[in-house]
């Protein structure tokens, strides 16, 4: 696979300049998503909301990616552009082709972001984020069904549980496992469905955490329970989140088939085609494909060749004020400070309505029917010109 990277000159002052785009799959700039600190994640800044794209979209005349029932003759150039940041169509690769059709399109919704969710996608189910576990194994922060009153489909109220120990607490108490699935099941009244989304089970836990499932769904009783497994290519000796034996008590599994770099990684792609075909293939060889729900990413992240946050001794910053020049030295209630401009490589990788169609085609093709997408809100707007349902 080509690579598709950015380098960009990144001052302390925060100025995000693009100056090379290379062509290939994941075509596009982050734009000004990425003018925060160093190595801050597009998934964590936003340059506008998926509506606020879409109007924008709509104002510079053109998604520039085709479209699947009138297609245009070619790519748009980079001429286009839109008052306050450039165009984030401008290297958008042509789409081709019919749009993509699945029997369920799930979409994560965060309450606190509502006025990002496009209420034009077209999902069958929204997972509504996220009830959490607190440090006493209690549920809080549940979200209301209300929040999205005006949805006609299937939502499911998502807990989540992101520390090893804090699952440890809970899931090796036999109490504290019956007390939360309860709280779940009520919690889930006004709800179709349950998702769990506990992302750090320690091995030592599998068993108990199975237990714990079991426990929910017999509980849930005809509600959905769904379970959130990292992205797998192989059986690991020891691991909590084993497809084979969460699909014998889950209705469903959501693959998170994304991170596959992350933000302490060596740059990549979020989710690379011949890494998510490696995923799909190994949980296709465990269980037929209506059991999954195959997670995409809406998201992207940079990475910059150098981190400057760190802790120096006192000859380390004596010779990089050298280095650079530094000749102003201010003393701030007698502590001194100094600052300096460094041009910096960042490379960010990142999704656009062409890799999210050409990765749900590729899905299509090996069977499965489900996809869902962190989060509504991220996406480029003109990838529901090409995915729909038929639910």
């Amino acid at each position: 696979m080509k690579k598709n990277f950015i380098y960009a000159v990144f001052f302390a002052a925060v100025c995000f300049k693009p100056s090379l785009v290379s062509s290939a799959d994941f075509g596009g700039v982050l734009s000004k998503a990425t003018s925060g600190a160093a190595g801050q994640s597009a998934a964590d800044v936003q340059p506008a909301t998926a509506v606020q794209l879409a109007a924008a979209q709509s104002a510079a005349g053109s998604t520039a990616l085709g479209n699947p029932s009138t297609q245009d003759s070619g790519v748009e150039t980079d001429e286009v552009m839109i008052p306050g940041y450039a165009n984030p169509y401008r290297w958008n690769r042509e789409l081709k082709g019919e749009a993509v059709n699945f029997k369920e399109i799930w979409g994560y919704v965060i309450p606190d972001y509502i006025d990002e969710y496009n209420k034009n996608a077209m999902l069958t189910d929204i997972g509504l984020f996220a009830a959490e576990i607190d440090i006493f194994g209690n549920l809080s922060k549940v979200p209301q069904r209300s929040a999205v009153a005006d949805f006609k489909g299937r939502v499911h109220l998502t807990a989540v549980c992101d520390s090893r120990s804090l699952s440890h607490f809970v899931l090796s108490s036999g109490k504290l496992r019956t007390q939360v699935a309860n709280d779940l099941a009520l919690a889930a009244r006004e709800f179709d469905g349950v998702q769990i989304d506990f992302e750090l089970v320690p091995p030592e836990d599998a068993e108990n955490y199975l237990l714990f499932l079991k426990y929910l769904k017999k509980k849930l009783g005809k509600k959905t329970l769904t379970v959130c497994v990292h992205a797998r290519v192989k059986t690991l000796d020891r691991d909590a989140e084993s497809y084979s034996e969460i699909g014998k008590v889950a209705d469903r599994i959501m693959i998170m088939a994304y991170d596959e770099h992350w933000s302490t990684s060596a740059p990549g792609a979020i989710a690379s085609m011949d890494w998510c075909r490696s995923v799909a293939e190994y949980a296709l060889s465990l269980w037929p494909a209506e059991k999954y729900i195959m997670g995409l990413p809406f998201y992207g992240r940079t990475w910059p060749e150098e981190n400057w946050r760190k802790a120096w001794y006192f000859e380390g910053i004596n010779r990089i004020m050298h280095e650079n020049n530094v000749d102003v030295v201010i003393r701030e209630n007698d502590v001194p400070y100094f600052s300096f401009k460094k041009e910096i490589s960042v490379t960010g990788w990142y999704e656009d309505a062409h890799s999210v169609v050409e990765r749900s085609r590729m899905y299509k093709d090996m069977g499965f029917q489900s996809l869902a997408f962190w989060r509504m809100g991220q996406e480029d707007a003109a990838v529901w010109q090409w995915i729909k349902s038929f639910d």
